[in-house]
């Protein structure tokens, strides 16, 4: 398990100043990941992601309850959705399958809430490059019923995409977001 309770790397070296950019909230509370995205678990999530090996979802779900159960039980699940041309090209989600696997064993609730308008593909780009490809794609569609929410995506990269879908919601006036991936890399 991967945890960044209290400041993530960026926000560390925005306190000790070496980042460029300006000092910003994440937006989020907490950000968690199972796995470091490398052997196995890399390999892990190019079968489920790549190769539509869907029944991996399960798998990924238990050990999530199992790793963090405690943490997000009685929290809405907030996939991140995916890019419309990665959506069309796989023909199903994988964190939106992911999110209602997990909801099946903890009894949380799915909220789609959060849509995605067409970008480049953030494979490559740096994190401020990450936030300007993101800046406006990512949008609220309806608002979550539950104000506590756990943000869940597969791969943390740089956190681009944690902070700009944990800001929209927080715009919402929600009053916790959480973000859980699989892998963080």
């Amino acid at each position: 398990m991967i945890s960044e309770i209290n400041l993530c790397l960026h926000c560390r070296e925005e306190e000790d100043g070496e980042a460029e950019e300006k000092k910003t909230s994440p937006g989020y509370s907490r950000a968690l990941s199972l796995f470091p995205y490398r052997g196995p678990a890399r390999e892990l999530m190019y079968q489920y992601k790549f190769r539509g090996r869907k029944f991996l979802a399960s798998y990924l779900a238990r050990r999530i309850e199992e790793e963090f159960g405690p943490l997000i039980k009685g929290l809405s699940l907030v996939p991140v959705p995916s890019e419309p041309r990665n959506l069309r090209k796989r023909g199903w989600n994988p964190v939106l399958l992911l999110a209602r696997e997990l909801a099946g064993l903890n009894g949380s609730e799915v909220e789609p809430v959060l849509g995605r308008k067409r970008s480049i593909s953030q494979k490559g780009l740096n994190r401020k490059e990450r936030q300007e490809n993101l800046k406006g794609k990512i949008y609220l569609r309806r608002c979550p019923r539950s104000r506590s929410v756990v943000i869940l995506d597969d791969i943390w990269t740089t956190g681009a995409t944690a902070q700009i879908c944990a800001a929209v919601l927080k715009e919402e006036g929600l009053d916790d977001v959480m973000v859980l991936t699989v892998c963080r890399d």
